[in-house]
């Protein structure tokens, strides 16, 4: 009881500040690596059908790792905010854990201009995306998110870090978790 009177008499820059966490990051032969990875998921992963192993995780993967978005931000992302003639993207929502879409963290809108790499890699996943819709027929459940599942429907972000941890245990590389992927 009595050290809790001490905090409430000293004045606040006196009191200890709390550690920042040492976050672990990829260099570049790692994350490439890491995409090579996710590119060509393990047949036991194939088998048992693990979210690594369908077609929005690697395209989810190669966006979190070359914008640095948060993975509700990438899950978040509906095909309205790319532009692919401008080379950009708009983040400007985030997906919960509700698969609810509520504003970014610190709710602000920004723009993003992307490698084409990434451009490439987006029009590709489109395509096969727009394939997968067609042969669903009624029973997509379109929204207009970039990455979703087979039927349309959104993923919950922490399944997306799950698959990633999966995906990260397999790779002989440092292990990071997804938000690492943002500073790497």
């Amino acid at each position: 009881m009595a050290s809790k009177n001490i905090l409430k008499e000293l004045p606040a820059h006196d009191l200890p500040k709390a550690k920042k966490p040492q976050i672990t990051v990829l260099n570049e032969i790692e994350l490439q690596k890491l995409l090579k990875e996710a590119q060509h998921p393990a047949k036991q992963a194939k088998k048992r059908g693990y979210l690594s192993s369908q077609p929005w995780f690697y395209p989810a993967i190669y966006f979190a790792a070359y914008t640095g978005t948060r993975r509700g931000e990438v899950l978040g992302l509906q095909w309205s905010d790319v532009d692919f003639h401008e080379k950009g993207v708009t983040i400007n929502r985030s997906l919960d854990e509700y698969k609810r879409l509520q504003p970014t963290k610190n709710r602000q809108t920004r723009t993003i201009t992307i490698p084409d790499s990434l451009l490439a890699v987006l029009k590709t996943y489109r395509a096969k995306q727009a394939e997968e819709k067609l042969a669903l027929g009624k029973a997509c459940k379109d929204q207009g998110f970039v990455f979703a599942l087979a039927d349309g429907s959104p993923i919950k972000p922490a399944s997306f870090g799950m698959a990633f941890h999966d995906l990260i245990k397999r790779c002989p590389i440092t292990q990071i978790k997804l938000h690492g992927l943002r500073h790497s």
